[in-house]
């Protein structure tokens, strides 16, 4: 690769980028999703004050009819208090001294020491983070609030009684300067009804998360409850422990990231079930418990509350439900597990504004269902109450939508105007797909349609203020393509989705040694953020088709069972040694670089692969070579993609081949300088077929380590 003019040309390395919520655009605009649908804020952006320090969150505060909420875990834990979270009751609690404060989401009666209190405003979950009101529990908790007005400022102070000094020191212990803590060990004890699993480290754990996976989202079709701990090494061998007891099958963890360093504790499941998340006083453990009990479903009900039509479902505890909706008729599915029926299976005829009629039953010896027959696609949501869940039906913000899942996924959009202008936009990682449409030309309200079908888990509309379009986003839960039509009797527009094979393997006719699976491949795109790469004038920038060929190839990896990491899933930028020492403290087993060439000759074209000539010997522990791996990848991208065969060539110098440990290549799939090749990079057929070339040759590769 030489330099040229207009081309620069630059191995700069990327890590993983990991996004957080802005505050605002520059218009002083913000967007926020909660109670089912998005809300657009355009009044200047609100601050926040900790003790006399500026303090930045990743959700910041929002004034919510007129009064401030701010993120529970990252302000109150900052001013020494305890955050516990409950998903399956949606509560969270804070305690400091001998106060304990227990809210639930979109509830104002808050529980203090067992006594209840109304608040102005319930919690809510906004972006996905535990919003709380400011004032009541800062001060409920002897904390002084005050609001700067000329500023938008909200001042929190607090200082401890002398009495109190040692116990709060203990409480708010740091991590300074985001040392990295080690996670020594995971176990697991039964006690009494529960399955309790420890986490513990040799320092104070300052900052984790706590997610969700329903089995329709995870590869191996079971739920999963996923943990990520901050600025955290993994320091111990066993990765997996089999646990098999009740409901959870068993415990996973791995090095999710590095720099920032992030442990990833994933916990398997065969059922929801409830649970709990809790620290230690030192808050050097993490205790996840979760009940073994059957619940008992003793009741399910109809109910119109406040112009609302909703389903109480009496329990004796709470079990965490999969709710799907179906169509042709439309109903919702609500299926509780680990539960039992302990009344007659029956249906209520309800005649609601929006509910028909209700039908349950046991459907097998672990699982409860409720089917709830709907008019129309209301927005739903679920709620716990003092005896079980209520699910919610409400009329829908969204309008001029149906979806269908009679046969293939498909969304139809009611308009006379037929087939209108339109941007598209598939993101491969997230698996969601976008169409932007002016905002004058279809009116669709805005808001999200929960589905979860197996197809499609959500669709979003979504209004954007300042380009004046909207955004139809479809959340897919497998690999769709998509298309886009006009039906030319009645000018709607329909958006069909149709799942592709889940078995990729078989379409491009290779099998995986299932002890390839637990080898480590590292992708990584070449170039990014500041560094392009490659430029040819203003038409192409290495770092885009590098990123786009690698996300490709990331999920091939990802949805076949293989331990893959990528160094970047967007334009970000890193110091080039960062890459090589991500994969190193990955242990990884193979490093797939992808990256296009660029010459001073226009002519020279086609596709060409770099390696360390040290690593042409075979290399203790891999079981391949980096000579090997090259000429693997080499011989597939010229097969798939039909580009001239530019060989092979020896790179000692590059970083991120000589300081990776294990066999390492960069890929250079095509020259951008070249007519032909440019061309051909443009467009998503070339990509994909890129990406292909790669993944077979990973799983060559791998299959042969193994087999050495």
């Amino acid at each position: 690769m030489k330099r040229v003019v207009a081309l620069f040309l630059y191995i700069i390395l990327v890590l993983i980028n990991i996004p957080v919520y802005a505050q605002t655009n520059p218009a002083n605009t913000a967007k926020y999703f909660y109670d089912g649908q998005w809300h657009v804020y355009t009044i200047p952006p609100t601050f926040l004050q900790i003790n006399g320090e500026n303090v930045t969150t990743d959700m910041p505060p929002i004034i919510f009819n007129d009064r401030s909420v701010v993120p529970a875990r990252a302000v109150f834990e900052k001013l020494g208090a305890k955050v516990t979270w409950d998903g399956v009751k949606s509560q969270v609690g804070i305690s400091m001294n001998d106060t304990n404060i227990l809210l639930s989401i979109n509830d104002k009666n808050a529980l203090v020491n067992g006594k209840s209190y109304e608040m102005d405003i319930p919690p809510k979950i906004i972006n996905s983070r535990t919003m709380i009101p400011t004032r009541f529990v800062a001060e409920t908790l002897g904390m002084e609030v005050d609001w700067v007005a000329n500023q938008r400022l909200i001042t929190i102070n607090y200082k401890p009684s002398k009495e109190d000094e040692k116990d709060i020191t203990n409480i708010i212990a740091k991590n300074p300067n985001n040392i990295d803590i080690k996670i020594n060990k995971i176990e697991h004890t039964v006690k009494n009804s529960s399955l309790i699993i420890k986490i513990s480290a040799d320092a104070v754990i300052s900052e984790y998360s706590a997610f969700e996976l329903d089995a329709n989202q995870s590869q191996d079709n079971h739920p999963k409850l996923v943990l990520d701990i901050k600025n955290a090494i993994l320091d111990f061998e066993t990765r997996s422990i089999e646990v098999n007891n009740n409901n959870v099958l068993r415990i996973r963890s791995a090095q999710f990231a590095i720099n920032p360093n992030i442990t990833r504790v994933v916990i398997d499941l065969n059922n929801w079930t409830s649970y709990n998340v809790e620290e230690s006083k030192d808050k050097k453990e993490i205790y996840i418990t979760f009940q073994k009990e059957i619940s008992n479903i003793t009741g399910i009900k109809y109910k119109r509350i406040s112009n609302v039509d909703a389903v109480d479902i009496h329990m004796d505890f709470i079990q965490k439900p999969d709710v799907v909706r179906l169509t042709s008729p439309d109903r919702v599915f609500i299926d509780i597990p680990s539960a039992e029926l302990e009344i007659a299976e029956r249906v209520i005829t309800a005649r609601g504004k929006i509910v028909k009629s209700i039908r349950y039953a046991q459907k097998d010896n672990n699982t409860v269902r409720v089917v709830v027959d709907v008019k129309g696609q209301p927005q739903s949501e679920i709620e716990e109450t003092d005896d079980g869940l209520r699910l919610k039906f409400i009329n829908p913000s969204y309008k001029n939508i149906y979806y269908s899942n009679k046969d293939n996924p498909q969304l139809t959009i009611y308009s006379n105007k037929g087939l209108i202008n339109y941007v598209e936009k598939i993101d491969v990682d997230s698996n969601s797909y976008t169409i932007t449409v002016p905002a004058s030309e279809l009116d669709l309200g805005e808001g999200r349609l929960d589905i979860n079908d197996g197809y499609i888990d959500y669709i979003d509309i979504v209004k954007n203020t300042k380009s004046k379009t909207t955004d139809i986003i479809l959340k897919s839960q497998k690999t769709c393509t998509y298309s886009v039509q006009a039906k030319t009797n009645s000018g709607e527009i329909v958006i069909n989705a149709v799942p592709t094979s889940n078995n990729l393997n078989e379409l491009l006719d290779i099998e995986i040694d299932p002890r390839a699976k637990k080898k480590i491949v590292v992708v990584d795109p070449g170039h990014g953020g500041k560094d392009p790469g490659a430029i040819y004038y203003n038409e192409i920038q290495e770092k885009d088709p590098n990123l786009d060929i690698s996300l490709r190839l990331y999920k091939m990896l990802k949805d076949s069972g293989i331990q893959v990491y990528i160094t970047r899933k967007d334009d970000t930028f890193v110091e080039l040694a960062d890459r090589a020492e991500f994969a190193n403290k990955l242990n990884a087993s193979l490093f797939i670089s992808v990256h296009n060439n660029a010459m001073g000759d226009p002519n020279y074209d086609g596709t060409m692969t770099l390696y360390y000539p040290s690593s042409s010997s075979y290399t203790f522990g891999y079981g391949i070579t980096g000579r090997r791996l090259a000429q693997i990848a080499q011989e597939e991208m010229v097969k798939r993609l039909g580009t001239t065969d530019r060989g092979l060539r020896e790179r000692p110098r590059l970083a991120v081949l000589r300081r990776t440990k294990m066999p390492a290549i960069i890929a250079e799939v095509a020259f951008i300088t070249n007519y032909s090749d440019r061309q051909k990079l443009k467009t998503d057929d070339f990509r994909q077929k890129a990406a292909e070339a790669l993944y077979i040759a990973t799983i060559r590769a791998l299959n042969e380590s193994v087999s050495n």
